[in-house]
């Protein structure tokens, strides 16, 4: 742990990876189920003896969250005893940096995820699948919870995260380029009730 303090009161952040969120408290899986997780370390608390890690908390929202230093180091061992072998990875965010809005790339990275289907994702080939066909597979496993092909115990809310996550981005991306062309917030506007009910 001192190794950690010394980076963090440099100024840097840690990426760690491979950390049992069973050993976790504020984390989702906290004393339930061994996951193995990533996260940031933003900083630490001697006086309770804590740290403070950007995660997912145990609602599921992205959070700063105190972990008992303790309780990190136990997670980080478990998952060691297991052969999982994580990374940490200090760095600093680069002071006065200014990111500029590439419309024509979010325009190709938008086609791209219309562009996917099942033909381009089958359902009988493993992997990753990515665009709006996502939403298509999240509809089949929503509906294999319903006839019980997935046993509710299996049932794993996680699925749905992307989602709501990525229409958060989205109107994210279209305040941006509204705000830099000018054109006011219809578009925003009409986006916002889709990321609501995401």
């Amino acid at each position: 742990m001192d190794i950690i303090k010394e980076m963090l009161d440099e100024g840097l952040y840690i990426y760690y990876s491979n950390v049992d969120d069973f050993y976790l408290p504020n984390k989702s899986w906290y004393g339930t189920r061994h996951m193995h997780h990533n996260g940031i370390i933003c900083g630490y608390d001697d006086n309770d003896s804590t740290i403070s890690i950007a995660a997912y908390d145990i609602n599921w929202v992205f959070n700063l969250i105190r972990i008992p230093q303790e309780c990190f180091l136990q997670g980080l061992g478990a998952s060691l005893e297991e052969q999982k072998y994580g990374s940490m990875t200090a760095y600093k965010i680069r002071d006065n940096t200014v990111v500029e809005i590439n419309e024509k790339e979010m325009l190709i990275f938008l086609k791209e995820y219309m562009d996917s289907n099942f033909e381009k994702y089958p359902a009988d080939q493993e992997g990753d699948v990515r665009g709006i066909v996502v939403h298509d597979y999240l509809a089949m496993y929503i509906d294999k919870l319903k006839d019980g092909s997935i046993p509710y115990d299996k049932m794993d809310w996680r699925a749905l995260r992307p989602v709501w996550e990525h229409k958060k981005c989205m109107l994210d991306r279209i305040k941006a380029v509204e705000k830099k062309n000018g054109w006011g917030n219809e578009l925003s506007d009409r986006y916002a009730p889709v990321v609501e009910k995401a």
